[in-house]
């Protein structure tokens, strides 16, 4: 799946996409719309793109072709508001720090000791096999 952590300040994720097991490609998962949000999507890759796709443009809600097409996303407000997305949930807004995906559990732990979103993604690599490659930040304006 994927690691994305948010610090409060800053957000992060690895690049690794991985397929029955095995490491198939890697991506960027993690974006800033040109209205300042940030955002960004774990779980199947078609579902992510739709959901990230549909976070930028701000349009209607993209339709999932199959339940088992999973997809969660974190958006961050300018103000500092924090909404989670997933195709058969409600939203929620929460504050404070965040993670999401396969890792998200060791890099929430991470952040708990201190550790920043970038180094929380970078620990979650090491006990993750999901999650690997290159580590993207964006930080709120």
């Amino acid at each position: 799946m994927t690691t994305i952590a948010w610090d409060g300040k800053t957000l992060a994720a690895e690049r690794q996409i991985t397929s029955s097991g095995e490491i198939s490609c890697f991506a960027k998962k993690i974006r800033k719309t040109l209205d300042g949000h940030l955002i960004g999507a774990a779980g199947t890759l078609g579902a992510t793109d739709a959901l990230l796709d549909w976070l930028e443009s701000g349009g209607e809600r993209p339709e999932f072709l199959e339940e088992k097409q999973h997809a969660e996303a974190i958006e961050i407000h300018p103000n500092g508001d924090v909404w989670f997305h997933a195709q058969f949930h409600k939203s929620k807004v929460c504050r404070g720090k965040h993670a999401l995906g396969s890792g998200s559990g060791y890099a929430l732990a991470a952040m708990e000791c201190g550790k920043s979103a970038k180094d929380a993604v970078k620990i979650a690599i090491k006990f993750d096999t999901n999650s690997g490659g290159k580590i993207d930040t964006l930080t709120l304006d």
